[in-house]
């Protein structure tokens, strides 16, 4: 099928950037002589941050949001001075088991809440002292009961939120639940340029952060730490975060996102679909998971839609941590949703395309 207007639907929108803004930015490490190791730009970064999430922890940056991820659970490890058993959800991304997290505990997702299933996590909860929460996609998981079940069993709590840089809970910015949180800044985000991450601290773990985006090393005795790495984010890296970060505020993105999704969500109902899981606002969401209807394959539909012409660049995200028959619940939703590129630039015939190819799609497949 070809719709007259609609050119290819691309994962990623076309960024605009201002050298002029970025060499203003750069003035200030260079006249303070430092690109990188705390340069200025951090704090800047982080203000700016707060300014966007509206977050009222600690905000430092990391080069990527697996950095992020992983310094935070080193912070906490080095705070409490003991290797911490981690458990996490079967639906999540690589990082959550690599590195420090390598030996987690992996449980299937629970559909009602969104992240691991209670029931493994009362079972096994003697097996494990931390947990990490990843709302994938920009998919919220049930926030509010997982900070009250840790709290309750005096368990940590991190949230991966690489895709949810912009979200709220009850009013309360996503960020400020549980005992940290992690976002990601990459490319691929509606928020990122290039690579990059950021960590929401708990202020009294904040130097403990500091210390583990930077091998360890204590600020006095320089000792490292063998569990750390060097997670930090460069001056120059901040600069183009924030050169872009300024057109997500000054063009009111968060307004714009909330008017966009209103409308692929009518569209999708003129062709009988619906989203994964209802929106929720205030968000900037990298893509949008569409359910497709019952009995079709998000393989076969994504390698069709990848194939079309116009192309759709339609993902699988993300392939479950564990074995189909330890998590089925996990690749069920992997095997029956499609991500579907969601940005500003996408126009209202290229929206109608995408529901439309699918809709056709799942007509054929019958």
């Amino acid at each position: 099928m070809n719709m007259v207007g609609a050119d290819d639907v691309r994962w990623c929108p076309v960024k605009p950037f201002c050298m002029r803004r970025i060499h203003e930015y750069l003035q200030l490490s260079f006249t303070a002589h430092r690109l990188t190791n705390g340069g200025p730009l951090q704090e800047v970064l982080s203000h700016k941050l707060r300014i966007l999430t509206g977050s009222t922890r600690s905000i430092i940056p990391a080069c990527s949001g697996t950095a992020a991820l992983h310094g935070l659970v080193v912070a906490w490890e080095m705070r409490l001075g003991k290797n911490l058993r981690w458990a996490t959800q079967a639906f999540s991304f690589p990082s959550s088991y690599q590195g420090p997290l390598k030996d987690s505990l992996i449980f299937d997702i629970d559909e009602q809440l969104g992240g691991p299933a209670e029931a493994d996590l009362c079972e096994k909860k003697s097996l494990f002292d931390g947990l990490v929460i990843t709302n994938v996609t920009g998919l919220l998981a049930d926030v509010s009961f997982y900070s009250s079940w840790c709290r309750k069993e005096k368990k940590i709590l991190i949230f991966d939120n690489a895709a949810v840089v912009v979200g709220q809970v009850d009013t309360c910015c996503i960020h400020d639940y549980g005992d940290g949180a992690t976002v990601s800044l990459h490319e691929t985000k509606p928020t990122g340029r290039g690579e990059g991450g950021a960590i929401f601290a708990p202020h009294d773990l904040s130097s403990y952060v500091m210390c583990a985006l930077n091998f360890g090393f204590d600020p006095q005795l320089r000792i490292p730490h063998p569990s750390c790495s060097n997670w930090k984010m460069s001056d120059v890296a901040a600069a183009f975060i924030l050169d872009h970060l300024d057109h997500v505020l000054d063009e009111l993105w968060v307004s714009k996102y909330k008017q966009k999704t209103e409308e692929f969500v009518e569209v999708l109902s003129e062709y009988g679909l619906t989203l994964y899981q209802p929106p929720s606002f205030p968000a900037i969401p990298a893509s949008v998971r569409l359910s497709l209807p019952q009995g079709h394959d998000a393989a076969r539909v994504c390698d069709a839609l990848n194939a079309s012409n116009p192309v759709i660049e339609a993902k699988q995200y993300y392939r479950p941590l564990e074995l189909e028959e330890k998590a089925p619940r996990s690749w069920q939703i992997y095997n029956t949703t499609v991500c579907l590129p969601f940005h500003l630039q996408l126009t209202h015939t290229q929206l109608k395309y995408m529901a439309c190819m699918i809709a056709n799609l799942c007509v054929q497949g019958n």
